[in-house]
């Protein structure tokens, strides 16, 4: 692709609405080589903190700006890669579960009083400059993915470059771009919430944003560093997130694909966004008797005869998540997928492209088909064996006869796509902790202190982020 046209895209991401309208005679992304974590943003700054220009204008679902993150090594020690970050923090996509952020300790203190919320919820409906060097500071703030866990933030995990560990970090040389997450939407997000088609889903009247952020993010970063003077190309690109950013990584696959080279190889993680499918299996095994809580498997098992019609959102009776997010964040994001993906299981008021079956369509076309655009690029997803996050959301949208345990959804996501797709890490026992929380809590295993990587240590074993990371071509 040539940089013409790549600017191109970026202008047309942004003529799409007036939230991301590019600044006038804006100057292209201004790189630091060597010079640490810079922040490009046009939002306001009172604390006068260090803020650079971007081409566009990001902004949040509260409609402030936001901006990205970007590392970038010395030009010398660059190896010609990318990491992009998407962050998470819940989802959102009517008038009660949009309504107002979540407070993470509530949260947790309700779960452990074996108390369930009766919608989704998110955590940020902002993002701005001071929140970002906040998630720089060592130990402040929450965790990258915007849920439980204190720390680590920006100077931990794959976005460590200068502790004793780092050595051990395979990204420590790769050019890494953080998309903040602040607009409830997966980063999938297209439309001004204004009208909803599903009986039952009140409009939130949130103006979605997160894809246009992404496309931008992605357009700016890639032909800034492609531009830059280091006689180095971009070989390979790495797509992550954390949770809600985890799906947005695996959902935004093809219209990143669709942005990039054909000669940048690209690997998705979805770190602790599993897209599960789960419901129950029957005798034998070989089918899943109800519905999960995104959608059903692309396998033959049909939806369960005691589907119900849309209705009130309650632990055991619930409509399908992702005919409510069609109908709140619009389809844009999928529009780069055939049409032959949409679903309309028997309840859903619209088609819709199932998580599921479209990350299935990337993962087999990726290995199998030759003419395939990504052809040679790989999908991984991380989860823990207990992250209580998993049965939490069970609980909320599971369909049908119960609640599933951890490990008969993950044996459906097996059975879907193979044991190489999903790498189970530990993330349960007594000598794993951060601070006086137990890792059972959900958070992104990516950004965790590297000294807890390793799950082969003899003395306090970690979480086996070390083992998975060496089985992938980074």
């Amino acid at each position: 692709m040539k940089k013409m046209e790549r600017v191109v895209l970026l202008a047309l991401a942004s003529v799409f609405t007036v939230l991301t309208t590019r600044p006038a005679e804006a100057a292209p992304l201004a790189l630091s080589w060597g010079g640490g974590w810079q922040w490009y943003s046009n939002g306001p700054n009172p604390k006068g903190q260090s803020q650079k220009a971007l081409p566009y204008n990001a902004m949040c679902m509260n409609n402030t700006p936001t901006g990205i993150g970007i590392y970038a090594p010395t030009a010398a020690n660059w190896n010609g890669k990318v990491m992009y970050w998407f962050d998470g923090g819940g989802v959102c996509y009517d008038q009660r579960s949009c309504a107002a952020p979540a407070s993470p300790s509530a949260l947790l203190g309700d779960f452990f009083a074996g108390k369930y919320p009766l919608a989704p919820f998110v955590f940020r409906d902002h993002f701005n400059t001071s929140d970002f060097w906040t998630y720089v500071q060592t130990g402040v703030g929450l965790n990258i993915n915007g849920l439980m866990q204190p720390g680590p933030v920006l100077d931990s995990g794959v976005f460590d470059h200068d502790s004793t560990n780092s050595a051990k970090n395979p990204f420590k040389n790769y050019v890494e771009v953080f998309v903040p997450y602040c607009t409830g939407d997966f980063h999938v997000g297209f439309n001004n919430d204004t009208a909803s088609t599903i009986p039952g889903r009140i409009k939130s009247g949130i103006n979605f944003n997160g894809w246009a952020n992404a496309v931008n993010a992605v357009s700016a970063a890639d032909l800034a560093i492609s531009s830059a003077s280091t006689g180095k190309t971009i070989t390979q690109t790495v797509v992550a997130g954390g949770s809600a950013g985890g799906y947005g990584s695996l959902l935004l696959y093809g219209t990143i694909r669709a942005l990039l080279p054909t000669t940048e190889h690209m690997i998705t993680i979805s770190d602790a966004g599993t897209p599960y499918a789960t419901g129950q299996p029957n005798a034998a095994g070989t089918a899943w008797t109800s519905q999960g809580y995104l959608s059903i498997p692309p396998g033959p098992a049909p939806p369960p005869a005691d589907q119900t019609v849309q209705g009130p959102k309650t632990p055991s009776k619930v409509s399908y998540m992702e005919d409510y997010m069609a109908d709140a964040f619009g389809s844009t994001w999928s529009g780069v997928y055939p049409a032959s993906l949409k679903q309309t299981p028997k309840g859903a008021v619209h088609g819709f492209y199932s998580i599921q079956s479209v990350i299935y369509y990337n993962y087999v076309n990726a290995l199998t088909n030759h003419s395939f655009r990504g052809y040679g690029d790989r999908f991984y997803v991380i989860d823990g064996n207990n992250d209580y996050i998993d049965p939490f959301f069970f609980n909320m949208f599971l369909q049908g006869n119960g609640t599933p345990t951890i490990a008969t959804a993950q044996s459906q996501v097996v059975a879907t796509f193979g044991t190489g797709f999903l790498y189970q890490v530990t993330n349960a026992g007594a000598n794993i902790t951060s601070g006086s929380i137990p890792w059972s809590e959900h958070h992104g295993y990516l950004g965790d202190d590297i000294a807890t990587w390793d799950s082969s240590q003899f003395f306090a074993p970690g979480s086996g982020v070390k083992q998975f990371l060496s089985t992938i071509p980074l």
